[in-house]
């Protein structure tokens, strides 16, 4: 009896660590780790089917942050001058392309800023955390950079530079943390840095083998796939069944005209889709996604915000620029 007692005190007491481990991590760190488990299980496929992968994936998260910024281009649209600057922006961007500007350079921002602006402590925009916000940005575009620095789009920029700059930013990153540690949960520490310790890990993996632009495109596409879900599933049954029904419809649909598939376009053609539509996705981002610095949000906006809130986790739909 005494033993059968014990058990269940145990098995309690496992159970209870276990909800307060699940307590402390949000959906978006959760998410990040299914989406590196992801991109980790797509590498065993094959280059060519990795390659396959992110242009199918990418493609159908192309078409569907369009979508869903139906509403943010209304109010963008809801003015001339906003809509005007809209229209100016994307054009330009999607322009670079013919002046063969590598993509990796507004990748650089769309990326990072949504990784960074998207966070649960980051959320309110906050004036208390504009010093740690703007740390961990300028922390993971030189990140970014060292870890993608044999890209020819970078290989000019002095590898001591960067390394340098990760250093620098490193430190001013963990002042800014230590200063606002009481303001922060523990929910939302883990939240701020899970993404800079897989960075870091990375860097460190790069050493011994080469990591791609492509790589970050998978990882883009795949979490900003994932981190609609807890809104959508709020919303009810028909906003579920939309959003796997487009996924239904277009992922067999790009895959028949990717070079795997039945229909496959020609290689040129394919060389000049993905690169030309990812130019058009972050150029319009800049003005229609809320995942990036308010003073970007706010040029786009008939009424600007300060600070300008970025919706509750799960609102932010695949924000029409990347997650």
């Amino acid at each position: 009896m005494l033993e059968s007692n014990s058990c269940r005190t145990w098995i309690g007491s496992s159970r209870s660590r276990a909800f307060k481990v699940v307590s402390v991590v949000s959906t978006n760190t959760s998410f990040r780790l299914l989406t590196l488990l992801f991109i980790a299980a797509a590498c065993t496929l094959g280059n060519q089917t990795f390659q396959v992968i992110v242009f199918v994936l990418g493609i159908a998260h192309y078409f569907l942050a369009a979508f869903y910024s139906k509403r943010h281009f209304k109010d963008v649209a809801s003015n001339f001058k906003t809509l005007s600057l809209f229209g100016l922006v994307t054009a330009s961007g999607t322009g670079l392309y013919f002046f063969n500007v590598p993509l990796i350079w507004l990748t650089l921002f769309h990326h990072n800023f949504n990784e960074v602006y998207m966070r649960d402590a980051f959320r309110t925009r906050s004036e208390s955390t504009k010093r740690l916000r703007v740390s961990c940005v300028i922390l993971n575009m030189f990140l970014f950079c060292s870890i993608l620095r044999h890209h020819a789009g970078i290989r000019f920029i002095n590898h001591e530079f960067l390394l340098g700059g990760v250093v620098v930013s490193t430190v001013w990153y963990v002042i800014e943390l230590l200063r606002n540690r009481h303001r922060l949960t523990t929910r939302e520490l883990i939240d701020s840095t899970f993404y800079e310790i897989v960075s870091f890990g990375l860097l460190a993996l790069s050493l011994y083998q080469r990591l791609t632009l492509t790589h970050f495109f998978l990882y883009h596409f795949v979490y900003w796939a994932l981190y609609p879900l807890p809104g959508i599933l709020k919303k009810g049954t028909r906003s579920v069944a939309i959003y796997g029904g487009l996924h239904a419809l277009l992922l067999p649909i790009i895959w028949a005209l990717s070079a795997q598939g039945p229909f496959s376009l020609s290689d040129r053609v394919l060389a000049i889709i993905f690169p030309l539509l990812g130019f058009t996705h972050i150029s319009m981002s800049f003005a229609l996604s809320l995942a990036q610095p308010s003073w970007v949000t706010n040029i786009f906006r008939t009424r600007p915000r300060t600070p300008a809130p970025v919706p509750s986790e799960g609102k932010i739909l695949a924000p029409i620029g990347s997650r």
